[in-house]
C-alpha cells in the first residue's frame, strides 16, 4: 500500500494531474531542451494548450523557458529542470515497481 500511496501523491499534485503535462516532461526528459514549435510537433498538443501546460509546469518548477535571439529571430526554448527530471524519474521508478510486483 505504501507504493500506491506514493504513486497517488505524485499524480494528485496539480502539475501532473494531466497526461499532456506528463507527456511534455517525457519529451523534455529525452531531449533536455526543445523549441516551443518542436515541442508542439513532438507531442501533438496544440499551441494554446501547450502554452497553458507549460505555464503550470513552470509555476511548479518542473520546466523553465528561455528566450534566445537567433538568425531567424527570437526563439523560445523549454528545458526540463532538475526537479522536473527527478519528478519524472520518481514516476518511472514507481511504475517499474508496480510492474515488478505484478510479474512475480
Amino acid at each position: 500500500m505504501e507504493l500506491l500511496e506514493r504513486v497517488r501523491d505524485i499524480f494528485t499534485g496539480k502539475p501532473l494531474q494531466n497526461t499532456q503535462r506528463i507527456l511534455i516532461l517525457v519529451a523534455l526528459y529525452l531531449s533536455k531542451r526543445l523549441g516551443f514549435t518542436d515541442l508542439v510537433k513532438v507531442t501533438g498538443i496544440d499551441k494554446g494548450r501547450m502554452a497553458y501546460h507549460l505555464e503550470v509546469l513552470e509555476k511548479h518548477g518542473l520546466v523553465k523557458k528561455k528566450k534566445y535571439i537567433t538568425l531567424l529571430g527570437p526563439r523560445t526554448y523549454i528545458e526540463i529542470t532538475k526537479e522536473g527530471e527527478e519528478t519524472l524519474e520518481n514516476i518511472l521508478k514507481a511504475l517499474d515497481r508496480i510492474i515488478t510486483i505484478q510479474t512475480k
